[in-house]
Parts: structure tokens; sequence; C-alpha cells
């Protein structure tokens, strides 16, 4: 079984990330990507985080979070829900520092509206 783990190297060691299920001494093959990936554009971040969304979460979600932000690490596919988009990125950057996030908001065309309409009356 395959499996993507980020670790910090420090005194000599890489220290996951996050828990793993292994026994002591289990022997495991390490590859060593020092750089995640990178995206040059906005746009890049943008595809990849609609792609995420459409293909593994919004079926999910849907029927049972509307309104609420999902916010998801472009790198690592991984992602937090909650009504508050601050409150979401905040649990994903606490367990993956490096995210780069892109935020949905669940049965929303986009996650945010720009502007503000004002209405007045006026007396004669």
């Amino acid at each position: 079984m395959v499996r993507n783990v980020r670790a910090r190297f420090s005194d000599g060691l890489l220290r996951p990330l996050e828990s793993l299920d292994l026994q002591e001494g289990d022997v495991v093959a390490v590859s060593i990507d020092t750089q995640p990936p990178s995206f040059n554009k906005k746009t890049d971040v943008e595809r990849r985080g609609e792609a995420l969304y459409e293909e593994n979460i919004r079926s999910r979600v849907e029927a049972t979070e509307r309104g609420k932000f999902v916010v998801i690490d472009v790198n690592s596919g991984d992602y937090e829900i909650d009504p508050d988009d601050a409150v979401a990125t905040a649990r994903l950057m606490a367990k993956r520092p490096s995210a780069i996030t892109y935020a949905v908001r669940v049965g929303y065309p986009a996650a945010y509206r720009m502007g503000t309409r004002f209405s007045f009356e006026h007396n004669d």
C-alpha cells in the first residue's frame, strides 16, 4: 500500500506530521520530495480545487452541508468544513501548514459574494 505522509526533518530524523499505522520495527520505503507541487498561476489553484471538489467531495457534502464552506488543500486533497471559512481554514492549516487552499461554499455558485446593494427612500 502506498500512502503519502508529510514529515519534518530535525535532529537527523524524519518525524511524521500525522499518525502512522505501523508496528515497532516495521520497515517502509521512503521517497523524498523536498518541494511540494508548485502552482504558477492563480487559475492552476482554481482548476485543481474545483476538480478535487467535483471528483471527491461534492457528493459527500451536498445533501447535508448546504451553505457551509469547504476549504481544500489543493496539494493533498485534504479538506475541512465549517459555517465559518476562517475556522475551516485554521483547522486545515493546523493539519497541513504548507497548504495551498481553495474555498467552495456548498450549494452556491461562488464561495463569496462581491459588492452590496443599497436602497434608500427619497422623501420630497
